[in-house]
């Protein structure tokens, strides 16, 4: 599936899966951040511990955008590009951080046999 609808915090999310390409960076990037943790997965604490902004700037250009838009009030896909994104989550970090994580599961899951990122999430329901 190359896309997927996602509802999530009274808002209706499209997520497409990322070019080759851009997957291939996004991987790497989380592979050198250390961000898996085996069966146990992701822990809060450790996770914002080794991010730093210019992670997460790169995650939100690579996940947001064109590959993750949202249904707005005239029904209307909206792609969730960068200045939308601030607006969008502004007092909401972690809604910000889930649709970061859901993204990430969309893309790799297939890849990584599930992520086990509901420590980052709070144990909410990502499949």
């Amino acid at each position: 599936m190359n896309e997927q609808q996602y509802e999530f915090d009274g808002q209706t999310y499209l997520i497409t899966k990322l070019p080759l390409g851009a997957s291939k960076e996004v991987l790497l990037r989380l592979t050198k951040l250390g961000l898996f943790s085996g069966e146990s997965g992701f822990d809060m604490g450790s996770v914002t511990a080794k991010l730093r902004v210019e992670d997460l700037d790169f995650f939100e250009s690579k996940l947001f955008g064109a590959h993750c838009q949202f249904l707005n009030d005239n029904g209307n896909w909206v792609p969730l590009g960068k200045a939308l994104a601030a607006s969008h989550f502004e007092g909401r970090l972690g809604q910000y951080f889930h649709m970061i994580a859901k993204c990430l599961v969309v893309n790799f899951s297939d890849f990584l046999g599930g992520l086990h990122i509901d420590g980052l999430v709070g144990g909410a329901d990502l499949e």
